[in-house]
């Protein structure tokens, strides 16, 4: 079993073209183990529709964090999301999103309509 909870978040999973703006992508990381562990938290890879996301890898792997990025205590959680919408849904359609960390998966489908 990993040590790791991984949850993917998408808000909202259904919306309009014209709102693409507000949605924020991100995720939840939660350690499960009984001591502090480096969740890797810039290692996660997001995948839309089987492809991988760049606009996802410069977001996770640039910017200021905190100390939990690396050192994640005992069932606490990491917590972070972005503003994602427009770089990962550039048209109206189905899309299939997979996070992936540490041996972890999470998915969430979102529909994107005109």
């Amino acid at each position: 079993m990993s040590q790791l909870d991984l949850k993917l978040l998408v808000a909202p999973v259904t919306l309009a073209m014209a709102d693409r703006p507000r949605v924020k992508v991100g995720f939840e990381i939660t350690n499960r183990s009984a001591a502090v562990i480096d969740p890797k938290a810039w290692d996660a890879v997001l995948l839309v529709n089987g492809q991988r996301a760049p606009a996802w890898d410069l977001t996770v792997q640039n910017g200021v964090h905190d100390d939990t990025w690396t050192q994640l205590p005992p069932n606490q959680t990491l917590s972070m999301s972005w503003p994602l919408g427009e770089a990962l849904f550039e048209a109206p359609g189905d899309y299939h999103l997979v996070l992936q960390l540490a041996g972890s998966e999470s998915k969430v489908d979102v529909r994107v309509t005109p």
